[in-house]
């Protein structure tokens, strides 16, 4: 079974910029690589408003259970 590489963007207070992010995008995608930033993937969670992190930083373990589910859904099976 081939897999293909995946990259998970972590949230960090130092973020790129849009053009810096696309330009990133870009080279990953030439590359046979997918991109996905969990920034945004949480925005779109329904616990994005719960009680998920230890310390505003960590996840909690509903945190990680649900940061879990949101890259299955967004890959499926194709990285198992």
């Amino acid at each position: 079974m081939n897999k293909k590489p995946l990259v998970v963007k972590i949230p960090d207070p130092w973020r790129k910029s849009e053009s810096e992010q696309m330009h990133q995008r870009e080279k990953l995608a030439q590359s046979g690589v997918d991109f996905y930033d969990t920034n945004a993937l949480m925005q779109d969670s329904p616990l994005i408003n719960e009680s998920i992190y230890v310390d505003r930083v960590h996840f909690n373990d509903a945190g990680y259970f649900e940061m879990a589910r949101l890259i299955n859904q967004h890959i499926g099976d194709t990285h198992e």
